[in-house]
């Protein structure tokens, strides 16, 4: 209906986000991100259009145009909160860990539920080798009602890199006992396989993930 409308009638922006939204939502993301764009033509610097070409960029894995729109919309929605998260985690998939860092501890300091910047800040520290502040997030997690399993997951790399292998079991069997199976946790570890391979040897990680009960 609204292509008919488009044919038949001047283009609208309002149109073109109603387009895009529908293809978002239907995973056409690459057709919602051509609608998104003719609407932010017609109506410039539009944050909704800006918001909805941030979150298809990035749920394509595009994470310097995500960042890109993300920014746009810091710039009319500073205090946006939500958003401030998004460019941090893009910054983290662009390995610009330093630069997420501010944008994660606002976050941090300001939501009233932090869970997510404290596991983003986590990782940032994880990665970066500075393993004591990494576990002091970790640790924050890791006190709440349910902590999740990625959080026990994370810990255990830490515990790695600290080379404190029997807390690192005890961590990773936490993880293991929220998942559905062996191999799910086998799984998760393997997403994070190539980091731990520069703090232990293959053969090392194999038996220490075999002392995991």
């Amino acid at each position: 209906i609204y292509l008919d409308i488009i044919k038949n009638q001047a283009e609208s922006a309002e149109i073109y986000q109603k387009l895009g939204y529908i293809c978002q939502k239907s995973n056409r993301l690459s057709q919602a991100i051509e609608h998104y764009e003719r609407a932010d033509l017609l109506s410039p610097d539009n944050t909704w259009t800006l918001k909805r070409l941030a979150q298809c960029y990035k749920r394509k894995r595009n994470y310097e145009k995500a960042l890109f729109f993300f920014k746009k919309v810091e710039q009319t929605s500073p205090d946006n909160l939500k958003n401030t998260l998004q460019i941090g985690e893009c910054l983290i998939k662009l390995e610009k860990y330093e630069e997420a860092l501010p944008y994660l501890h606002k976050v941090e300091y300001l939501e009233k539920t932090p869970d997510n910047a404290r596991r983003a800040i986590g990782w940032c520290y994880f990665i970066q080798g500075k393993y004591e502040e990494a576990l002091k997030y970790y640790n924050l997690l890791l006190q709440e009602e349910s902590p999740a399993k990625q959080d026990w997951m994370n810990a255990g790399h830490t515990y790695i890199g600290m080379k404190q292998y029997p807390q690192a079991i005890e961590h990773y069997t936490k993880a293991k006992e929220l998942c559905q199976s062996h191999t799910e946790f086998l799984e998760i570890v393997n997403e994070d396989k190539q980091q731990l391979l520069t703090l232990i040897s293959e053969e090392d990680l194999s038996i220490l993930l075999d002392l995991v009960v």
